[in-house]
C-alpha cells in the first residue's frame, strides 16, 4: 500500500501541481495557455525517479522507528539477513556455483 503512494500518489500530486501553478502563470503571461501547463507537466516526468529512492527510504524509516516503538526490538542492518545466501544463487558452498558457464562434474 505505501508503495503505491511512492509510485503512484506522490507523482500524481507533483504533475497535478505542476501542470496548476503553470496554467496560473502561462494565464498572467497570455500565451501558451493551452498546451503551457501539459508540456511542463510532461518535461517533470522524466524526474521522477529521483524522488522515488528518498520516498522509499523515509518510508522504511518511519517503518523502523514504529517497530521499535510497538516491539522494542531494532531491525537488522539491511544485506544481513540470514537468507542472503540464497538470494544470490549460491547453495552455502564455497566457490559458488551452476550459474552461465560452470563447468559440470
Amino acid at each position: 500500500m505505501l508503495q503505491s503512494l511512492a509510485s503512484i500518489g506522490l507523482p500524481m500530486v507533483l504533475i497535478h501541481t505542476v501542470v496548476h501553478q503553470a496554467a496560473n502563470v502561462f494565464h498572467k503571461w497570455g500565451k501558451y495557455q493551452r498546451w503551457g501547463p501539459s508540456i511542463c507537466g510532461l518535461a517533470l516526468i522524466p524526474l521522477l525517479p529521483l524522488i522515488d529512492e528518498p520516498v522509499e527510504e523515509l518510508i522504511d524509516h518511519a517503518f523502523e522507528v514504529l517497530r521499535e516503538q510497538v516491539d522494542g526490538t531494532k531491525p537488522e542492518p539491511h544485506g544481513t539477513s540470514k537468507g542472503e545466501g540464497a538470494m544470490k544463487g549460491g547453495d552455502g558452498a564455497e566457490g559458488g556455483g551452476g550459474g552461465k558457464g560452470a563447468k559440470q562434474a
